[in-house]
Protein backbone atom coordinates (compact mmCIF):
# COMPACT_ATOMS: atom_id res chain seq x y z
CA UNK A 1 0.00 0.00 0.00
CA UNK A 2 1.71 3.17 -0.99
CA UNK A 3 1.06 6.28 1.57
CA UNK A 4 0.21 9.03 0.17
CA UNK A 5 0.21 12.58 1.64
CA UNK A 6 -3.72 12.70 1.67
CA UNK A 7 -3.71 9.72 3.55
CA UNK A 8 -1.32 10.84 5.66
CA UNK A 9 -3.21 14.25 6.39
CA UNK A 10 -6.31 12.06 6.85
CA UNK A 11 -4.82 9.54 9.70
CA UNK A 12 -2.99 12.74 11.68
CA UNK A 13 -6.82 14.44 11.17
CA UNK A 14 -8.19 11.53 13.13
CA UNK A 15 -5.89 12.19 16.44
CA UNK A 16 -6.50 15.55 16.89
CA UNK A 17 -8.46 17.14 20.21
CA UNK A 18 -10.97 17.84 18.19
CA UNK A 19 -11.75 14.22 16.66
CA UNK A 20 -10.62 12.62 19.82
CA UNK A 21 -12.82 14.87 21.83
CA UNK A 22 -16.01 13.28 21.59
CA UNK A 23 -14.55 9.94 21.98
CA UNK A 24 -13.05 11.09 25.31
CA UNK A 25 -15.95 12.25 26.59
CA UNK A 26 -18.22 9.38 25.96
CA UNK A 27 -16.17 6.76 27.41
CA UNK A 28 -15.18 9.60 30.54
CA UNK A 29 -19.18 10.22 30.44
CA UNK A 30 -19.80 6.14 30.73
CA UNK A 31 -17.20 5.45 32.96
CA UNK A 32 -18.42 8.66 35.72
CA UNK A 33 -21.67 7.26 35.87
CA UNK A 34 -20.89 3.66 36.08
CA UNK A 35 -19.16 4.97 39.36
CA UNK A 36 -21.93 7.33 40.41
CA UNK A 37 -24.47 4.34 39.84
CA UNK A 38 -22.48 1.72 42.36
CA UNK A 39 -21.87 4.76 44.83
CA UNK A 40 -25.53 5.47 45.02
CA UNK A 41 -26.26 1.42 44.59
CA UNK A 42 -27.36 1.25 48.46
CA UNK A 43 -29.94 3.96 47.88
CA UNK A 44 -31.51 2.99 44.52
CA UNK A 45 -34.15 1.28 46.91
CA UNK A 46 -34.67 4.30 48.93
CA UNK A 47 -35.25 6.57 45.96
CA UNK A 48 -37.38 4.74 43.93
CA UNK A 49 -39.56 4.21 47.40
CA UNK A 50 -39.34 8.55 47.66
CA UNK A 51 -40.31 8.79 44.09
CA UNK A 52 -43.62 6.58 44.77
CA UNK A 53 -44.80 8.59 47.77
CA UNK A 54 -44.09 11.90 46.49
CA UNK A 55 -46.32 10.86 43.25
CA UNK A 56 -49.10 9.89 45.82
CA UNK A 57 -48.93 13.03 48.00
CA UNK A 58 -47.46 15.69 44.89
CA UNK A 59 -51.48 16.69 44.80
CA UNK A 60 -51.64 17.27 48.37
CA UNK A 61 -48.10 19.34 48.23
CA UNK A 62 -50.04 21.13 45.39
CA UNK A 63 -52.91 22.39 47.19
CA UNK A 64 -50.75 22.83 51.06
CA UNK A 65 -48.43 25.33 48.37
CA UNK A 66 -51.25 26.96 47.26
CA UNK A 67 -52.75 27.91 50.45
CA UNK A 68 -49.92 28.59 52.07
CA UNK A 69 -49.24 31.40 49.99
CA UNK A 70 -46.54 29.76 47.44
CA UNK A 71 -44.39 28.28 50.51
CA UNK A 72 -43.09 25.53 48.91
CA UNK A 73 -40.62 24.45 51.78
CA UNK A 74 -43.60 24.68 54.37
CA UNK A 75 -45.67 23.04 52.53
CA UNK A 76 -43.49 19.89 51.68
CA UNK A 77 -42.05 19.78 55.31
CA UNK A 78 -45.89 19.35 56.41
CA UNK A 79 -46.65 16.46 53.64
CA UNK A 80 -43.33 14.57 54.63
CA UNK A 81 -44.38 15.06 58.32
CA UNK A 82 -48.31 13.60 57.33
CA UNK A 83 -46.20 10.95 55.43
CA UNK A 84 -43.99 9.88 57.95
CA UNK A 85 -47.05 10.16 60.59
CA UNK A 86 -49.44 7.96 58.29
CA UNK A 87 -47.54 5.80 55.59
CA UNK A 88 -44.04 5.29 57.01
CA UNK A 89 -45.16 4.81 60.66
CA UNK A 90 -48.01 2.90 60.44
CA UNK A 91 -46.38 0.15 58.44
CA UNK A 92 -42.62 0.26 60.49
CA UNK A 93 -44.62 -0.46 63.75
CA UNK A 94 -46.63 -3.40 62.05
CA UNK A 95 -43.79 -4.74 60.76
CA UNK A 96 -41.85 -4.83 63.50
CA UNK A 97 -44.71 -5.97 65.86
CA UNK A 98 -44.58 -8.76 63.01
CA UNK A 99 -41.13 -9.79 63.53
CA UNK A 100 -41.54 -9.52 67.39
CA UNK A 101 -44.56 -11.89 67.25
CA UNK A 102 -42.90 -14.77 65.01
CA UNK A 103 -40.02 -14.84 67.36
CA UNK A 104 -42.72 -15.20 70.23
CA UNK A 105 -44.88 -17.72 68.34
CA UNK A 106 -41.50 -19.65 67.28
CA UNK A 107 -40.60 -19.91 70.70
CA UNK A 108 -44.04 -20.80 71.99
CA UNK A 109 -44.15 -23.60 69.70
CA UNK A 110 -41.06 -24.91 70.78
CA UNK A 111 -41.91 -24.81 74.08
CA UNK A 112 -44.92 -26.66 73.78
CA UNK A 113 -43.34 -29.35 71.52
CA UNK A 114 -40.83 -29.49 74.66
CA UNK A 115 -43.46 -29.82 77.21
CA UNK A 116 -46.10 -32.09 75.88
CA UNK A 117 -43.73 -34.43 73.80
CA UNK A 118 -44.40 -37.27 75.35
CA UNK A 119 -48.03 -36.95 74.57
CA UNK A 120 -47.70 -35.86 71.11
CA UNK A 121 -45.89 -38.99 70.63
CA UNK A 122 -48.54 -41.34 71.67
CA UNK A 123 -51.25 -39.53 70.18
CA UNK A 124 -49.07 -39.76 66.41
CA UNK A 125 -47.91 -43.00 66.71
CA UNK A 126 -51.48 -44.00 67.37
CA UNK A 127 -53.02 -42.52 64.67
CA UNK A 128 -50.46 -43.45 62.16
CA UNK A 129 -51.26 -47.42 63.52
CA UNK A 130 -54.62 -46.85 62.52
CA UNK A 131 -54.10 -46.25 59.19
CA UNK A 132 -51.35 -49.20 59.57
CA UNK A 133 -48.04 -46.92 59.36
CA UNK A 134 -45.77 -48.47 61.73
CA UNK A 135 -43.71 -46.00 63.12
CA UNK A 136 -41.22 -46.24 66.00
CA UNK A 137 -41.91 -43.98 69.58
CA UNK A 138 -38.32 -43.46 69.58
CA UNK A 139 -37.91 -42.20 66.06
CA UNK A 140 -41.12 -39.84 66.29
CA UNK A 141 -39.74 -38.30 69.59
CA UNK A 142 -36.37 -37.62 68.20
CA UNK A 143 -37.86 -35.89 64.76
CA UNK A 144 -40.14 -33.56 67.26
CA UNK A 145 -36.92 -32.77 69.65
CA UNK A 146 -35.30 -31.97 66.17
CA UNK A 147 -38.35 -29.81 65.78
CA UNK A 148 -38.01 -28.04 68.78
CA UNK A 149 -34.45 -27.30 68.62
CA UNK A 150 -34.63 -25.46 65.09
CA UNK A 151 -37.44 -23.34 66.30
CA UNK A 152 -35.78 -22.34 69.57
CA UNK A 153 -32.43 -21.22 66.86
CA UNK A 154 -35.16 -20.08 64.57
CA UNK A 155 -36.45 -17.79 67.23
CA UNK A 156 -33.06 -16.82 68.56
CA UNK A 157 -32.20 -15.84 64.83
CA UNK A 158 -35.30 -13.79 63.96
CA UNK A 159 -35.05 -11.61 67.36
CA UNK A 160 -31.33 -10.98 66.71
CA UNK A 161 -32.26 -10.08 63.16
CA UNK A 162 -34.76 -7.74 64.10
CA UNK A 163 -32.20 -5.95 66.52
CA UNK A 164 -29.54 -5.73 64.21
CA UNK A 165 -31.45 -4.53 61.38
CA UNK A 166 -33.73 -2.02 63.30
CA UNK A 167 -30.80 1.05 62.94
CA UNK A 168 -30.57 0.28 59.34
CA UNK A 169 -33.80 0.51 58.52
CA UNK A 170 -34.07 3.47 60.59
CA UNK A 171 -31.57 4.87 58.43
CA UNK A 172 -33.01 4.35 55.21
CA UNK A 173 -36.56 5.35 56.85
CA UNK A 174 -34.61 8.94 57.61
CA UNK A 175 -33.13 9.40 54.14
CA UNK A 176 -36.61 7.91 52.06
CA UNK A 177 -38.01 10.87 54.00
CA UNK A 178 -35.79 13.63 53.41
CA UNK A 179 -35.93 12.56 49.23
CA UNK A 180 -39.42 13.03 49.74
CA UNK A 181 -38.79 16.54 51.07
CA UNK A 182 -36.50 17.83 48.32
CA UNK A 183 -38.15 15.75 46.00
CA UNK A 184 -41.53 18.16 46.44
CA UNK A 185 -39.35 21.24 46.34
CA UNK A 186 -37.41 20.12 43.07
CA UNK A 187 -39.05 17.70 41.82
CA UNK A 188 -39.62 19.76 38.73
CA UNK A 189 -35.79 20.77 38.42
CA UNK A 190 -35.08 17.14 38.56
CA UNK A 191 -38.08 16.81 35.67
CA UNK A 192 -36.61 19.24 33.34
CA UNK A 193 -32.93 17.87 34.00
CA UNK A 194 -34.07 14.08 32.88
CA UNK A 195 -35.98 15.50 29.75
CA UNK A 196 -33.05 17.19 29.01
CA UNK A 197 -30.43 14.37 29.15
CA UNK A 198 -32.77 12.07 27.61
CA UNK A 199 -32.63 11.79 23.73
CA UNK A 200 -36.26 10.73 23.50
CA UNK A 201 -39.47 13.63 22.86
CA UNK A 202 -40.57 15.00 25.43
CA UNK A 203 -43.76 13.35 25.01
CA UNK A 204 -42.29 10.14 25.37
CA UNK A 205 -40.16 10.78 28.45
CA UNK A 206 -43.67 11.96 29.65
CA UNK A 207 -45.07 8.64 28.58
CA UNK A 208 -42.80 6.91 30.81
CA UNK A 209 -43.40 9.09 33.70
CA UNK A 210 -47.14 8.45 33.57
CA UNK A 211 -46.32 4.88 33.80
CA UNK A 212 -43.96 4.83 36.57
CA UNK A 213 -47.08 6.86 38.81
CA UNK A 214 -49.75 4.61 37.38
CA UNK A 215 -47.95 1.42 38.98
CA UNK A 216 -47.06 3.73 41.83
CA UNK A 217 -50.43 4.35 42.53
CA UNK A 218 -51.67 1.10 41.86
CA UNK A 219 -49.58 -1.39 43.66
CA UNK A 220 -49.30 1.17 46.89
CA UNK A 221 -52.82 2.82 46.80
CA UNK A 222 -54.83 -0.28 45.31
CA UNK A 223 -53.01 -3.20 45.49
CA UNK A 224 -51.43 -2.53 49.01
CA UNK A 225 -54.66 -1.17 50.62
CA UNK A 226 -56.92 -3.86 49.10
CA UNK A 227 -53.92 -5.93 50.71
CA UNK A 228 -54.21 -4.90 54.11
CA UNK A 229 -57.87 -5.00 54.44
CA UNK A 230 -57.80 -8.47 53.80
CA UNK A 231 -54.84 -9.23 56.15
CA UNK A 232 -56.86 -7.00 58.78
CA UNK A 233 -60.09 -8.79 58.32
CA UNK A 234 -57.85 -12.11 58.09
CA UNK A 235 -56.03 -11.68 61.85
CA UNK A 236 -59.42 -10.26 63.46
CA UNK A 237 -61.36 -13.67 61.98
CA UNK A 238 -58.58 -15.70 63.56
CA UNK A 239 -58.42 -13.98 66.70
CA UNK A 240 -62.41 -14.86 67.20
CA UNK A 241 -61.40 -18.26 65.73
CA UNK A 242 -59.11 -18.73 68.82
CA UNK A 243 -56.31 -19.21 66.29
CA UNK A 244 -52.53 -18.14 67.93
CA UNK A 245 -50.48 -15.27 66.56
CA UNK A 246 -53.53 -13.64 64.62
CA UNK A 247 -50.89 -10.23 64.26
CA UNK A 248 -48.24 -12.78 62.65
CA UNK A 249 -50.74 -14.34 60.29
CA UNK A 250 -52.54 -11.55 59.67
CA UNK A 251 -49.58 -9.80 57.96
CA UNK A 252 -48.56 -12.73 56.18
CA UNK A 253 -52.10 -12.28 54.92
CA UNK A 254 -51.50 -9.32 54.18
CA UNK A 255 -48.47 -10.43 51.73
CA UNK A 256 -49.59 -13.20 50.05
CA UNK A 257 -52.65 -10.91 49.22
CA UNK A 258 -50.31 -9.38 46.71
CA UNK A 259 -50.22 -12.25 44.40
CA UNK A 260 -53.15 -12.62 42.06
CA UNK A 261 -54.71 -16.04 41.30
CA UNK A 262 -53.52 -17.65 44.89
CA UNK A 263 -54.00 -14.57 47.69
CA UNK A 264 -54.62 -15.44 51.34
CA UNK A 265 -56.02 -19.01 50.35
CA UNK A 266 -51.90 -19.71 51.18
CA UNK A 267 -52.65 -19.03 54.82
CA UNK A 268 -56.68 -19.74 54.74
CA UNK A 269 -56.98 -23.01 53.33
CA UNK A 270 -54.29 -24.63 56.56
CA UNK A 271 -55.36 -22.37 58.68
CA UNK A 272 -59.21 -24.42 58.21
CA UNK A 273 -57.85 -27.67 57.85
CA UNK A 274 -55.63 -26.80 61.36
CA UNK A 275 -59.20 -26.35 62.77
CA UNK A 276 -60.84 -29.09 61.22
CA UNK A 277 -58.52 -31.69 62.73
CA UNK A 278 -58.80 -29.49 66.54
CA UNK A 279 -61.66 -30.72 66.55
CA UNK A 280 -63.81 -27.65 65.79
CA UNK A 281 -65.36 -28.10 62.16
CA UNK A 282 -68.16 -25.39 62.64
CA UNK A 283 -65.34 -22.87 63.43
CA UNK A 284 -63.73 -24.17 60.51
CA UNK A 285 -66.07 -23.93 57.77
CA UNK A 286 -67.41 -20.52 59.37
CA UNK A 287 -63.85 -19.39 59.12
CA UNK A 288 -63.24 -20.49 55.88
CA UNK A 289 -66.36 -18.97 54.43
CA UNK A 290 -65.88 -15.62 55.61
CA UNK A 291 -62.56 -15.18 54.84
CA UNK A 292 -63.15 -16.46 51.15
CA UNK A 293 -66.06 -14.00 50.92
CA UNK A 294 -64.22 -11.20 51.90
CA UNK A 295 -60.97 -11.85 49.75
CA UNK A 296 -63.00 -12.32 46.72
CA UNK A 297 -64.88 -9.02 47.56
CA UNK A 298 -61.85 -6.91 48.21
CA UNK A 299 -60.02 -8.17 45.20
CA UNK A 300 -63.19 -7.93 42.68
CA UNK A 301 -64.81 -4.86 44.14
CA UNK A 302 -62.41 -2.75 46.43
CA UNK A 303 -59.10 -3.51 44.09
CA UNK A 304 -60.58 -2.82 40.94
CA UNK A 305 -62.17 0.52 42.50
CA UNK A 306 -59.00 1.59 43.60
CA UNK A 307 -56.73 0.32 40.90
CA UNK A 308 -58.80 1.39 38.44
CA UNK A 309 -56.92 1.41 34.74
CA UNK A 310 -53.44 2.26 36.57
CA UNK A 311 -52.29 -1.52 35.99
CA UNK A 312 -54.03 -2.66 32.59
CA UNK A 313 -51.92 -6.01 32.77
CA UNK A 314 -53.06 -9.54 32.83
CA UNK A 315 -53.31 -11.60 36.45
CA UNK A 316 -50.76 -14.36 35.35
CA UNK A 317 -48.43 -11.26 33.97
CA UNK A 318 -49.07 -9.43 37.49
CA UNK A 319 -48.14 -12.83 39.43
CA UNK A 320 -44.93 -13.37 37.88
CA UNK A 321 -44.20 -10.17 38.03
CA UNK A 322 -44.29 -10.03 41.58
CA UNK A 323 -43.20 -13.36 42.41
CA UNK A 324 -40.13 -12.12 40.43
CA UNK A 325 -39.42 -8.81 41.61
CA UNK A 326 -39.62 -10.44 45.38
CA UNK A 327 -37.30 -12.68 44.39
CA UNK A 328 -34.77 -10.91 42.73
CA UNK A 329 -34.91 -7.47 44.74
CA UNK A 330 -36.94 -8.92 48.18
CA UNK A 331 -40.10 -6.52 49.41
CA UNK A 332 -38.97 -3.83 47.28
CA UNK A 333 -39.60 -5.86 44.29
CA UNK A 334 -43.51 -5.81 45.28
CA UNK A 335 -42.75 -2.46 43.62
CA UNK A 336 -39.62 -3.02 40.96
CA UNK A 337 -41.69 -6.20 39.41
CA UNK A 338 -45.02 -4.64 37.92
CA UNK A 339 -42.73 -1.48 37.33
CA UNK A 340 -40.89 -3.09 34.83
CA UNK A 341 -43.28 -5.32 33.64
CA UNK A 342 -45.43 -1.85 33.04
CA UNK A 343 -42.83 0.03 31.16
CA UNK A 344 -41.41 -3.07 28.71
CA UNK A 345 -45.34 -2.84 27.76
CA UNK A 346 -44.97 1.13 27.46
CA UNK A 347 -41.60 0.11 25.28
CA UNK A 348 -43.21 -1.89 23.11
CA UNK A 349 -45.92 -0.05 22.53
CA UNK A 350 -43.59 2.75 21.48
CA UNK A 351 -41.46 0.38 19.53
CA UNK A 352 -45.00 -1.01 17.65
CA UNK A 353 -45.89 2.17 17.15
CA UNK A 354 -43.18 4.53 16.42
CA UNK A 355 -39.71 2.56 16.32
CA UNK A 356 -40.17 -0.60 14.10
CA UNK A 357 -40.46 1.47 10.91
CA UNK A 358 -37.49 3.45 12.06
CA UNK A 359 -35.10 0.79 12.83
CA UNK A 360 -35.98 -1.36 10.13
CA UNK A 361 -35.09 1.64 7.69
CA UNK A 362 -32.00 2.32 9.64
CA UNK A 363 -30.86 -1.58 10.46
CA UNK A 364 -31.56 -2.57 7.15
CA UNK A 365 -29.48 -3.08 3.78
CA UNK A 366 -28.12 -0.85 2.39
CA UNK A 367 -28.97 -0.33 -1.70
CA UNK A 368 -26.00 0.30 -3.77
Amino acid sequence: MRITPESTRLSVSMFEPDALAPLFFAVLFACVTFGTIYVLLDFVADAVLAFVLVGLSHRLYETLRRRLNNRAILAAMLVTVFVATVIIGPISMLAYTIGIEASSAFGSLAATLTRSSSELVDKLVAGLAEFHVPVSRQLVLEVMNDLSSALQRAAVEWGGAILENALRITVHLIIVLILVFYTLIDGHRLKTFLFDLSPLPDDEDELLIQTFQKVSRGVVVGNGLGSVIQGVLGGIAMAIAGLPSPVLWGGVMSFFAFLPLVGISLVVIPASVFLFFDGRPGTALAFFLFCSIQGIFVENVVKTRLMGSAMRMHDVLVFLSILGGITSFGVIGLVYGPLIAMLFSALAELYHKRYRRKLALQLGPRKP
